[in-house]
């Protein structure tokens, strides 16, 4: 679920980096980096800090640098999945040294053997800086007997069993690549004489750069001596898109997997506005915010109204479900959300959210609406039950609270007097080709390719 960015052939990086950056902040606040080149490749810098961009971008040392010759960059914020919260240097893009020269690698997915292929690599003698699977990129990409540096990309990103979009980027070069099965959004915009290539739209949209394309599953562009060329690594296998990109993870204002993100979540919102009845006199619609607006949005079109934004979020606060520890968020919730009591009190508070994944936000905000004097509380999940763990890029733990327990169960866990999620034949559908489409973590059918060795605990 991390966020990455890169830019070839432009200039102004500093600011680049500080405004193209900022959008992609919900994708991770455990680190953010970045590494900049000369396009002749003589002028290098590599810069990391924990946690936000922000402290990124405010250092002594980003201040004092100057990027006058800098041309090229990949950057990151880290979601971790794989490797110490506390190591900063897990923070991307992680460098090394090769016979091509400096290669660092910006990686947003995960690799299910990581843990297996990592023991085996320091078997051969292999030293990690860090103990994040991006690493093993590199590594990879330097034991080839490839004679170009594209070519052992090449090589290593084909037998590569992992997610990935991911970007590699050397002295005077960038390389921009998604995997086969097309796991993770990344899509290549123009500025000017070149190229912004970002996690999501959103951060063409705050450049001013001109959406192209998304980078075809197997393709990874090339950027090298003042072009870019585009060459297929793999064919591309059955699609496996994470749907949970489009539930929760990129903002409603991107455009993932060529729809925009927002109309998805409308389209489920009026779903569910069929599939809850509407049975009391004083209802009210309440959204969790920001991500359960849109589907409230679409939820009050059939369902009715009113709606109120009665859940005020103090947006000096992160997103609940990508902090770091279960003590985290739950401080996270209590500084994050507000209830307006004259909009709750003796109501029966109809409340959206995108999904139930643990289950502890979801109860803590129900027993906030009751300290506010809600009557009823009617919980409404627009995403079917989470009952096993994904393996590719986001981070499920074990407590998922739909994996052992009925949906009463449920309700009864989070304190909700009523529950529904949508039905996941009918979710399925509203994606408009499920074929190109992942479900695992509700549906348990994990990509074949992918998922022949289980991930390590």
């Amino acid at each position: 679920m991390c966020g990455i960015l890169g830019a070839y052939n432009v200039g102004g990086l500093k600011d680049l980096i500080e405004v193209g950056l900022n959008p992609l902040q919900h994708r991770g606040v455990e680190g953010a980096g970045f590494f900049a080149s000369s396009l002749d490749g003589h002028t290098i810098f590599h810069l990391r800090k924990y946690p936000l961009a922000e402290d990124l971008y405010t250092s002594r040392e980003f201040i004092e640098w100057h990027d006058g010759d800098a041309r090229l960059a990949a950057a990151h914020v880290r979601y971790g999945t794989c490797g110490s919260l506390a190591h900063e240097q897990n923070i991307q893009p992680i460098m090394h040294m090769t016979r091509w020269g400096r290669i660092a690698v910006a990686h947003n997915g995960d690799t299910p053997n990581a843990q297996r292929a990592r023991v085996d690599m320091l078997n051969q003698g292999k030293v990690f800086e860090s103990d994040s699977d991006s690493e093993m990129f590199l590594h990879d990409i330097a034991d080839t007997e490839a004679e170009t540096v594209f070519d052992a990309i090449a090589t290593v990103l084909a037998r590569k069993r992992a997610t990935f979009s991911l970007l590699l980027a050397g002295e005077g070069w960038l390389v921009a690549a998604r995997d086969p099965w097309g796991n993770r959004p990344l899509s290549i915009a123009k500025l000017d004489n070149g190229w912004i290539v970002a996690s999501e739209t959103v951060v063409h949209d705050v450049l001013r750069a001109e959406y192209l394309r998304d980078v075809d599953p197997g393709e990874m562009l090339i950027f090298t001596n003042g072009s870019m060329t585009s060459r297929r690594f793999k064919e591309p296998c059955q699609l496996h898109q994470c749907v949970f990109e489009r539930t929760y993870m990129s903002r409603p204002d991107s455009v993932v997997f060529g729809g925009t993100v927002a109309d998805f979540r409308r389209a489920i919102g009026q779903y569910m506005g069929r599939r809850v009845p509407r049975r009391y006199a004083n209802e009210v619609v309440v959204p969790v915010p920001d991500s359960g607006i849109q589907y409230a949005s679409g939820f009050v079109l059939e369902h009715g109204g009113p709606m109120e934004i009665a859940l005020v979020r103090s947006h000096y606060s992160g997103r609940n479900y990508i902090q770091p520890g279960q003590n985290r968020r739950e401080k996270s919730i209590r500084k994050k959300l507000n209830p307006i009591r004259s909009l709750i009190a003796k109501k029966t508070v109809i409340l959206i959210d995108d999904s139930i994944v643990r289950g502890t936000t979801s109860r803590k905000v129900n027993r906030m609406l009751r300290g506010a004097g809600a009557e009823r509380i009617i919980f409404v999940s627009c995403y079917p039950p989470v009952t096993g763990q994904c393996h590719y890029g986001v981070l499920m733990e074990d407590s998922l609270v739909a994996k052992d327990r009925t949906i009463e169960e449920i309700r009864s866990f989070i304190e909700a007097d009523e529950l529904y999620y949508p039905d996941p034949d009918d979710y399925k559908k509203l994606t408009g080709d499920p074929k190109r489409h992942c479900f695992a973590c509700f549906d348990g059918i994990y990509p074949a390719l992918l998922h022949k060795i289980q991930k390590e605990p």
